[in-house]
């Protein structure tokens, strides 16, 4: 059973949020889903910027990075902060004449009412 399934934006950990605005400018739209047993994954409508871009996945190149990655994201009906951590893909695609995507599986997610600091790591999160 799912306990929460809601459209948002999504973005990097990392990246700096602009005065003035709830996402980077690089945020993608999708879904999150967690389950009753914990289960959550992110279905993207898009690529998340990397730097070999959204072939990235086909190259293999950047899932060793995700373990230590998190994905932060904006709920758009209930208006919560979301964290993802421990990333894996379970799928995704690259077209040229249809619509790209791709999805996560994360091992951990927080959800809260404000956003999550910056000077904290994930790992501190999760040991």
């Amino acid at each position: 059973m799912t306990v929460l399934e809601e459209q948002g934006f999504f973005w990097w950990y990392h990246e700096p949020i602009p005065d003035g605005k709830f996402a980077p400018d690089s945020c993608v739209p999708g879904l999150l889903k967690i389950d009753d047993d914990g289960r959550t994954t992110l279905e993207l409508h898009g690529y998340l910027p990397t730097e070999h871009g959204p072939m990235s996945a086909l190259l293999g190149a950047e899932d060793a990075k995700l373990k230590s990655e998190s994905i932060e994201g904006f709920l758009k009906v209930s208006n919560k902060q979301v964290l993802l951590c421990n990333l894996s893909r379970y799928g995704d695609r690259f077209s040229s004449n249809a619509p790209s995507y791709e999805n996560y599986l994360a091992q951990h997610c927080l959800v809260g009412d404000s956003k999550f600091p910056k000077k904290i790591t994930t790992t501190m999160l999760f040991k």
